[in-house]
Parts: C-alpha cells; sequence; structure tokens
C-alpha cells in the first residue's frame, strides 16, 4: 500500500465506447480503511454521471506502481426499463388501390441501439411505399427486449362523379341549357373539366347535345367521368293555306 497509480475505467456496449474515465488521486493507501478498497461511485467519479450508462463490457487499466484491482461488491443491473415501440409519424394513401403510404417508428427506453423488423420483413425505421392495409413493426433493444406496435394506413373512397341536367335548352337553337355535377369519394375540394372547355360546376350557356365531365380530386386522383345530354324543342314552322281564291277582280 502507499504506491502511486493511475487507473482507466472505460464502458463499453456492443463494442462501442460509452464513456471512459483517468484518474491518478483519491485511492485508499491504508488497509485499516475500507479494508484498503477504494469506493467508486459512477454518480461521481471522474467527474460526471454514468451511473445510467448502460453498458456489457467494463474494461481497466492500470499504470504507475498500481500491479493489480480487485473488485468487491461489484454487479451488473440490467435495465429497468422495458423497450417500446410507437409509431411516430404516418402518411395514409392519397387515392383508391394507391401506394403512396408511410409509416415511421421510433424505440424508446430499453437499452439502444434499437433495431427494427416490420411486417413487411423491411429493416428501417421508416418504411414507404405502402397500400392499405395493416403493418406491425417489432423494436428489439441491445438487451434482446422487444415491443410491438401497429398501424392501419387508411385510403380515400373511391372518386365517383355524376352529371345531371340541371335545365335543358327553351328554345330550339338557343343556348341557355345547363348541366351540374356531383363528386363524390375522393378527397374534395374537386375540380371539374368539360368536353367544351368549361370548368365550372355547373356547366352553363350549353346548346343541346352530349356532354362529358371529368372530375379530378383534391390529390390529383382520377379523373371520374360522367356524359348528360342537354335536349332542345323541335323547331316551330308556321304555314298559310289558300282556304278561296277571290271571285271577281276587286272583290
Amino acid at each position: 500500500m502507499g504506491v502511486s497509480g493511475t487507473l482507466q475505467m472505460e464502458g463499453k456496449k456492443n463494442g462501442s465506447q460509452e464513456f471512459i474515465i483517468n484518474t491518478n488521486s483519491g485511492f485508499v493507501g491504508s488497509t485499516a480503511t475500507n479494508n484498503g478498497f477504494t469506493e467508486i461511485d459512477l454518480t461521481t467519479y471522474g467527474g460526471s454521471n454514468n451511473s445510467n450508462t448502460a453498458i456489457d463490457e467494463l474494461v481497466l487499466s492500470m499504470g504507475g506502481n498500481f500491479q493489480y484491482v480487485a473488485f468487491d461488491a461489484f454487479t451488473w443491473e440490467p435495465s429497468t426499463s422495458p423497450v417500446s415501440a410507437a409509431i411516430t409519424s404516418q402518411t395514409n394513401v392519397s387515392c383508391r388501390f394507391g401506394s403512396d403510404g408511410s409509416l415511421t417508428a421510433t424505440g424508446s427506453s430499453g437499452t439502444s441501439p434499437y433495431t427494427y423488423a416490420w411486417s413487411t420483413g423491411a429493416t428501417t425505421a421508416t418504411i414507404s411505399n405502402l397500400s392499405s392495409t395493416t403493418y406491425t413493426i417489432t423494436v428489439t433493444d441491445a438487451a434482446a427486449s422487444t415491443a410491438t406496435a401497429s398501424a392501419f394506413i387508411i385510403q380515400p373512397s373511391q372518386l365517383q362523379a355524376t352529371a345531371t341536367t340541371a335545365s335543358n335548352v327553351s328554345c330550339n337553337g338557343d343556348s341557355n341549357g345547363s348541366a351540374s355535377t356531383t363528386a363524390q369519394g375522393g378527397t374534395s375540394p374537386y375540380t371539374y373539366s368539360w368536353n367544351n372547355g368549361s370548368t365550372s360546376n355547373p356547366a352553363t350557356s350549353l346548346l343541346a347535345g352530349t356532354y362529358t365531365v371529368s372530375v379530378t380530386d383534391n390529390n390529383g386522383c382520377g379523373p371520374s367521368t360522367s356524359q348528360v345530354t342537354i335536349t332542345e324543342p323541335t323547331a316551330m314552322f308556321a304555314s298559310v293555306a289558300i282556304d278561296s281564291n277571290v271571285s271577281c277582280n276587286g272583290f
């Protein structure tokens, strides 16, 4: 006892360094104190708190006149918090039967780092190009603790357009007909495109004829098309018939 030296304490997890402490002072120099052992408190030792740092390897290196090191009352304690899994970001499908959804999972608690295993077979935290169904993530921490979470990717209902006659042409040859469109499903608001160039709903100032409307929703889904026929009355004709001619000149 009474010799001087240095001690390096390095904590690792999965081969990576989590902390390192170097000191050459504070060691007990007499067997009369703590039986010659130096108490190491990881809440303060080396000037930082490593008491909650998860490690699976502790490397001790000595220098100077130190010849050996011994442990007394040293125990490994598993993490008291189980790993947790959560879906932290979700993008639903924009169009019916589409595949542009995405999900992001996050592991927490337990012992990092975390690994991810989706029901699709993907092993990244974020998965994309998803269609509408349920997806499950299994998060595993460094201590082999697992947790799962699930999410359902939603898709909009099918976009459907129905064109109807609002008013037929009132007189033959006029252009005062109109047609309206009812759109359902998809994601509103909707845009309208008639085959006569109109983009309004209802379409007005129409001649008699058949018109087609294409409806697109706010996500660019579609188009859904529908037709309507505008009618007009038959043309009015007038004729004059001779009932009898004048029998005598001047009469």
